[in-house]
């Protein structure tokens, strides 16, 4: 039996055509299946815990976009009775892309059919030490703090966050759907933010010892990465590994307007990392971040609202994910 939650809202009201052809699909070759719609703000996390309270182990796929995958991921209290499958629908697909997964819905469904690739999966956490409006949830792994998230793709800090919190609502974003050019939006929402953007003060402490200290005055974003890439395809750690206990810090600072212009298309390559005056790039299973101001952060593309303080970390738990070919992780 497979479970679905579908978000049929998802490429601006393309998810339920979507569906309509994976149900196809299913109908064709037999498959039995279980089929859940949300239809409201965090819906997908009370169907996945109510699935969850069940106590036995199941297959989870998720139709829709980055955003609905993570509100799955919030509801999933224990992770190792899950096997998650994924069909993208979303804008940037990062998570998708980053597991090797078929774009293509047919490929995508056959894929899940297979279970061919299963991986193991890190699960990172964030949490707010000085958080201001932030979503209320509780993590799977059921910390203490109410104030946390977990990502499977990236958290941030500072000017991708900004990209993202636009991109939530933006016209252009829906626009952009439509015409099934929706990999180009936080790049066009990125161009307005780069000139509202200010560059903030930060302490940045690795792993919790004191001599893993940086400080940046200048700095335009901190993004703490599971997977290589967010933003649809900006490969901002380009070598880092899902499934290591590891996330891959990336700190851009210092880095004037003009040539953060040509510094943000060299991340579709990964190459923005020689850019090494501006770009900090650093392993690690923690980092907790001091910065002068309260800042939009972000946690797979979601807002996590304003905060001055947070905690990323590997939370140590990881998840069954049906990927793609590849044998990155």
């Amino acid at each position: 039996m497979y479970y679905f939650i579908v978000n049929p809202g998802s490429r601006t009201g393309e998810g339920r055509k979507i569906w309509q052809e994976t149900e196809a699909i299913l109908t064709e070759k037999r498959i039995s299946y279980e089929v859940h719609f949300t239809d409201h703000k965090y819906h997908a996390s009370e169907l996945t815990r109510t699935l969850c309270a069940k106590g036995e182990p199941f297959t989870l796929v998720v139709l829709g976009g980055d955003g609905t995958l993570n509100e799955v991921l919030q509801g999933i209290t224990e992770p190792s009775l899950v096997t998650l499958g994924y069909i993208p629908t979303g804008s940037g697909n990062d998570f998708a892309k980053g597991c090797q997964m078929p774009l293509d819905v047919r490929h995508a469904v056959q894929n899940i059919l297979s279970h061919k690739y299963v991986k193991q999966l890190d699960i990172g956490q964030i949490q707010d030490l000085s958080c201001k409006n932030a979503r209320q949830f509780s993590a799977p792994m059921h910390t203490a703090r109410k104030s946390s998230r977990s990502f499977l793709v990236s958290a941030g800090i500072g000017f991708d966050a900004a990209v993202c919190a636009e991109a939530l609502d933006s016209p252009i974003k829906r626009f952009l759907n439509r015409i099934h050019l929706g990999k180009f939006t936080y790049v066009g929402i990125a161009l307005h933010q780069i000139f509202s953007s200010a560059p903030f003060r930060a302490k940045v402490v690795f792993d919790g010892e004191p001599h893993k200290t940086c400080r940046f005055s200048k700095t335009l974003f901190i993004s703490v990465m599971n997977l290589p890439s967010e933003g649809g395809g900006l490969k901002l750690t380009p070598v880092a590994d899902g499934s290591d206990g590891f996330l891959d810090v990336c700190i851009v600072n210092g880095l004037p307007t003009a040539l953060l212009l040509l510094l943000l298309p060299t991340a579709f390559f990964g190459k923005h990392v020689y850019f090494r005056r501006f770009v900090t790039i650093h392993r690690c299973q923690s980092v907790r971040i001091y910065a002068d101001r309260l800042l939009p952060v972000h946690t797979d593309g979601e807002s996590f609202g304003t905060c001055k303080t947070v905690r990323m970390a590997a939370s140590g738990a990881q998840i069954a994910v049906i990927c793609g070919g590849s044998k990155q992780f």
